[in-house]
């Protein structure tokens, strides 16, 4: 089962005029982006807002609306899951031998 995490969104940073209506309700795009490193609060991703199309044309960039953190697991772990999808490897370094490179 995946691992949930917690988002903490302020809505109040929220830009309306960056909503749009869709059709079945209104919606927003928000992106999750997970941190380099845990904050101090134990946050280890960020929520942020990305402007509609004017928006990005007239140069406006996305707004950070909240954080997130890995919800804590049975045995008290607050970090992330040791299933995680690790990171995708280029598919052309794969199973490749590096030894001869000089760095």
């Amino acid at each position: 089962m995946a691992t949930p995490i917690i988002i903490k969104l302020d809505v109040t940073k929220l830009k309306k005029e960056w909503f749009f209506k869709g059709a079945k309700g209104t919606y927003v795009d928000l992106v999750l982006y997970e941190n380099d490193r845990e904050s101090p609060y134990g946050d280890t991703h960020t929520l942020k807002q990305s402007p509609n199309k004017e928006a990005r044309d007239a140069g406006e960039k996305a707004i950070i609306a909240g954080n997130g953190k890995w919800m804590p697991q049975k045995g008290g772990s607050r970090s992330a899951p040791k299933t995680a999808t690790p990171a995708r490897e280029h598919p052309l370094m794969k199973d490749e031998d590096t030894t001869d490179i000089p760095w």
